[in-house]
């Protein structure tokens, strides 16, 4: 049989030299811990939501049974999460103990305590979770407890929520101008191809005052279509160097520019070709 250092007492945990080894299977405990904890929280809030489940919808004998069998399953993971929480506490001390004194010395965290099954594992209050969040609850210190750094995963989810936001504000503007432009393009260069059509007529159905006025105007919307390009290039820019003063808009921009370039569909006559 395998045992773990937590299994043995003092005299074989030192016998065996076992420092090195309860140091690290501290280490996952305590980080096992933690899972539990989240765990936990789930749990009780599922706990909540089958016994709010039931207040609101169970009407009847037969659906209060149901109800009842829901929250009783419910309850009983509660339970079962908890007791595997409190053995591992107790390894967790028991290890925390045979290591004190030695260069491997670790202290369990304040916040993780002993699980009390009878006052800590109240259901959880969905209200004041959907409101002021977990980190704000009151009826049980399970809730207050979070890993370390989970602060900077928080922060790091906000900078994703605000960049995506960001990318697709970008990636709208991006489109609106893309599309007027694409419009305007196409409209120019159609009513130069219209132009140049009616220049091209027989001398017996227009006059050379006509058709010069017919090549003028061609060369005009030719020249316009141009302007469009320009002023694309221009704003597109002037867009490029707005995103590279914002860290979080930079990702979202480099993103759109890509999405751009690999659709050949948004603009016709080559406008793409100026953001490659």
């Amino acid at each position: 049989m395998l045992f773990l250092p937590s299994d043995l007492d003092r005299s074989s945990f030192h016998a065996a030299a076992c420092t090195s080894l309860g140091a690290f299977e501290l280490r996952l405990r305590i980080a096992h811990a933690y899972d539990f904890i989240a765990s936990l929280k789930m749990s009780l809030a599922l706990k909540a939501a089958t016994i709010q489940s039931k207040v609101r919808n169970a009407r009847g004998t037969r659906n209060n049974i149901v109800a009842q069998k829901e929250v009783s399953q419910a309850n009983q993971a509660v339970v079962h999460l908890a007791k595997q929480y409190n053995d591992n506490h107790r390894r967790m001390k028991a290890l925390a103990t045979l290591l004190k004194g030695s260069q491997y010395e670790t202290t369990i965290p304040v916040s993780l305590k002993t699980i009390d099954l009878a006052k800590d594992l109240a259901p959880a209050n969905l209200h004041t979770a959907r409101t002021l969040g977990d980190s704000k609850k009151t009826d049980s210190w399970i809730f207050s407890v979070a890993p370390p750094g989970a602060d900077r995963g928080q922060v790091s989810r906000v900078r994703w929520v605000r960049a995506w936001a960001n990318f697709l504000r970008t990636n709208e503007e991006v489109n609106l101008l893309y599309a007027e432009a694409r419009a305007a393009h196409t409209g120019f260069l159609t009513f130069a191809r219209i132009r140049r059509e009616t220049a091209a007529a027989k001398s017996e159905y227009a006059s050379r005052g006509a058709t010069a006025y017919a090549l003028q105007k061609a060369a005009m919307f030719t020249s316009m279509a141009g302007d469009v390009l320009q002023r694309v290039s221009k704003v597109t820019a002037t867009h490029r160097a707005a995103m590279e003063k914002d860290d979080d808009r930079r990702v979202a921009y480099s993103l759109t520019q890509k999405l751009i370039i690999a659709d050949a569909t948004r603009l016709d006559y080559g406008v793409v070709s100026i953001v490659s």
